[in-house]
């Protein structure tokens, strides 16, 4: 509760460049809030996909097959 995704991602991201962390960790937002502007904010954040809420087990587990290959 005392930051949102975005905030965490650039902690995150911030913390792997300070520790040059050459496989970073990967992060997939998922929220209710699906405007562009919000997605736009958190993949330039550093988030590797966002999911949209309401969202199915098909499409979690999709989005997360992409990046665990």
């Amino acid at each position: 509760p005392e930051m949102n995704g975005i905030e965490a991602t650039k902690l995150i991201r911030n913390r792997e460049q300070e520790k040059d962390i050459e496989d970073p960790v990967v992060i997939i937002g998922v929220s209710a809030y699906a405007q562009h502007d919000m997605i736009t904010k958190a993949m330039e954040a550093g988030m590797n996909d966002y999911i949209s809420k309401p969202a199915s087990f098909q499409k979690i587990g999709d989005v997360i097959g992409q990046w665990t290959k």
